[in-house]
């Protein structure tokens, strides 16, 4: 249920984030979701790939630092308070959302909440306890 998703700093300036993604691309890898965070001097990428580890390495290689970080992307109902049992589920812990984001999947038919819990073994009871939807890498990129 815990997914890896890397993340990059980034330099805010043109082309850091063209190259980060050519890198991908030459070593034929498919980015599924990525967010990008900016301050006026850096930017952190953080991007969902099915094969994390090759983009690790190829990134590394070419000079960055990656990071690896579990996350859990849920699957919400693309409609108003889709959100809302997702948010829910967590009301009365001290489970903390650091970071999230979402993205619609056409083959799920729902959207995707990608989530940065502070606990996220908390987090997984607490969804699993309200019946929330919890993908697998399977699930999210097969």
């Amino acid at each position: 249920m815990i997914i890896k998703q890397l993340s990059l700093f980034l330099e805010n300036k043109p082309g850091h984030l063209a190259r980060a993604c050519q890198i991908l691309a030459d070593a034929g890898l498919n980015v599924e979701s990525m967010a990008l965070a900016d301050t006026e001097q850096f930017g952190i990428l953080r991007f969902l790939i099915r094969d994390w580890e090759k983009a690790r390495q190829v990134l590394t290689d070419a000079g960055a630092m990656p990071r690896v970080t579990d996350v859990l992307a849920i699957a919400v109902p693309n409609r108003p308070g889709g959100l809302v049992t997702l948010l829910s589920a967590l009301d009365g812990s001290t489970v903390n959302i650091e970071y999230m984001y979402g993205f619609n999947s056409p083959k799920l038919a729902q959207s995707v909440i990608v989530l940065r819990l502070d606990d996220p073994q908390q987090g997984i009871l607490r969804f699993q306890e309200a019946n929330v939807r919890i993908l697998t890498e399977n699930e999210l990129f097969d």
